[in-house]
C-alpha cells in the first residue's frame, strides 16, 4: 500500500485531509508568529506586486523535528510527500518569487525559507525522499504556483522532479478530491 504524508501549517487543512483520507498521516508544522518582520524594503528579486504586505517569520515550518517525522512517515518507492509552500517551507508570505533569474534563485531560496542553515536542512530532507524514491508534491494557494520561475525555484530547492497541486485558495478541497486515489 502507498503511503502519504501531509505537511502544512494549517489546523483546517490537516483536519480536511484527516477526514476526507485518514490513512495520510499529517504533520502540523508551528504555525504561530513569534517573530513576525514586517519587510518594507525588499531584495530586488523579490516582487510585492498584488500584495499589500510583507512579511518574514522565522516561528514558522518545518525544524528538525518535523524532518525526522516526515522521514519516518513515507520510505520506500511509490510512497507521496505532499508539502504546502507558504509558512510551511517558506518563512514569508506576501512576496511574488517568480520573477528571480537564473543566477539569483539561490539568493531568493535562502531569503524565502529563513537563511543558509534552514535551506541547507530542506535540500537535504529532499534528497533523503527522493533517495528513497518517494514522489515529491508541492502544494500551494498562490497563484504563483502556475508560474515558471516559481516552479524552477521549487525544482532548485528540491533538486529533482516535483508535481504541482496548485489550490486557487482552497488547496484543501482540491487535495482531498485527487488524494482520494490514496484512501
Amino acid at each position: 500500500m502507498v503511503k502519504a504524508v501531509f505537511v502544512d501549517d494549517s489546523p483546517e487543512q490537516i483536519a480536511a485531509v484527516k477526514v476526507a483520507c485518514p490513512v495520510v498521516k499529517t504533520i502540523k508544522v508551528p504555525a504561530k508568529t513569534r517573530r513576525r518582520k514586517w519587510l518594507r524594503r525588499l531584495p530586488s528579486f523579490v516582487s510585492k506586486r498584488g500584495c499589500s504586505e510583507v512579511y518574514s517569520d522565522s516561528g514558522v515550518g518545518i525544524d528538525s523535528g518535523d524532518v525526522y517525522r516526515i522521514l519516518k512517515a513515507v520510505d520506500g518507492v511509490g510512497d507521496v510527500a505532499l508539502f504546502d509552500w507558504g509558512r510551511t517551507l517558506s518563512q514569508v508570505k506576501g512576496a511574488d518569487l517568480d520573477r528571480a533569474r537564473p543566477g539569483e534563485q539561490e539568493d531568493v531560496l535562502r531569503w524565502a525559507v529563513g537563511g543558509a542553515a534552514r535551506l541547507a536542512m530542506l535540500r537535504r530532507m529532499f534528497s533523503e525522499l527522493r533517495r528513497r524514491g518517494v514522489k515529491i508534491v508541492m502544494l500551494s494557494n498562490s497563484p504563483t504556483c502556475q508560474k515558471a520561475g516559481w516552479r524552477a525555484l521549487i525544482r532548485r530547492l528540491v533538486g529533482g522532479p516535483v508535481h504541482y497541486m496548485c489550490g486557487h485558495g482552497d488547496k484543501g478541497r482540491r487535495l482531498t478530491r485527487k488524494m482520494r486515489r490514496l484512501c
